[in-house]
């Protein structure tokens, strides 16, 4: 290898396009503060609004690498490289990876909606799908959900948006439904007595609202009597399990 060629070639290089390269480091340093201080305004802003924590940072996140994208192009361009074969590449590569995430593109989609819509959110008590729990986590692709029994289970965001979504968490308050049956030679006004008397002796049980108990229904070898009391939604399965016993 000839060093003094080499070097010279370099040498060359750096005498021709000194301007350019000067111009490539300038750019580069001030594309680079600007990102940051158009991020940090825009994190601010987001920050003011009610717009869900996991939205912010997807909508933060997207940004950043666009306008990284546009500065890296920019830089591209200032070095003579023709940017036409890098974005016509760029746009082929998006659609394959479009084509081949498209269940994720999906789930992606429906995150959107689901945090947009304020479908529910973390700690409500859901049912979707067969499935039900607390809402552990959201993001943009799947929803984690707490059964009662600590199992933590994902459901794609698709299978949420596409299914029938019950909130048991949506407001403060919920209704605990009973349903018992006792033999047809039972008093029916003490039947009722003793299941009212029941709930209300549970102190987590909401006496400013309506607490019920009538005969439903008549079985073959017994009557069925529904009833129902509201409750705080954190003192729903005490309130369940205390009047059962």
């Amino acid at each position: 290898m000839n060093w003094a060629e080499l070097w010279e070639k370099i040498k060359n290089f750096f005498t021709s396009n000194y301007i350019n390269i000067i111009k490539f480091f300038a750019v580069l340093v001030i594309g680079i503060i600007v990102i940051k201080i158009v991020l940090n305004i825009i994190k601010r802003i987001m920050k003011k609004t009610k717009m869900e924590q996991v939205t912010q940072s997807f909508l933060h996140g997207i940004l950043k690498f666009c306008l990284y994208l546009v500065l890296i192009l920019t830089l591209l361009s200032i070095l003579g490289i023709s940017i036409n074969g890098i974005i016509t590449a760029l746009s082929a590569l998006v659609l394959a990876i479009g084509m081949a995430l498209q269940s994720n593109i999906s789930n992606l989609a429906n995150g959107i909606v689901i945090i947009s819509s304020h479908m529910f959110k973390k700690g409500d008590y859901i049912s979707v799908d067969g499935v039900e729990g607390s809402v552990y986590d959201i993001n943009f692709l799947f929803t984690t959900i707490m059964t009662t029994d600590n199992k933590k289970i994902t459901l794609p965001n698709s299978t949420i948006v596409n299914n029938a979504v019950t909130n048991y968490g949506a407001n403060d308050t919920r209704r605990v439904d009973f349903n018992f049956d006792v033999a047809y030679e039972s008093d029916v006004e003490k039947v009722k007595q003793i299941i009212i008397d029941v709930m209300k002796s549970n102190g987590k049980v909401r006496l400013d609202k309506n607490v019920f108990c009538r005969l439903k229904k008549l079985n073959d070898s017994s009557i069925n009597f529904f009833a129902y009391c509201w409750v705080d939604n954190e003192d729903y399965w005490d309130v369940y399990y205390y009047v059962m016993e």
